[in-house]
């Protein structure tokens, strides 16, 4: 699992069926729980599969997530 520190600069941005639902870039998150939280409360109107692309600019790697909301 990639680590996540509270100075990272993390780029998230989260699609469902092709549209983008949430795209943000933010830090102070303490883990990869934090950026899940985040995203959820700006995801509000969205039901089934999510793609989550999480990269974190400042350690340089990138992730990506299927969510079920």
């Amino acid at each position: 699992m990639h680590t996540i520190s509270l100075s990272d600069l993390m780029m998230v941005r989260a699609t469902a069926m092709g549209r983008v639902v949430a795209d943000f870039n933010a830090s102070g998150f303490s883990d990869i729980r934090d950026v899940l939280k985040a995203t959820c409360e700006r995801i509000t109107d969205t039901r089934g599969i999510v793609q989550l692309s999480l990269r974190n600019s400042t350690q340089g790697w990138t992730t990506r997530h299927a969510l079920y909301f």
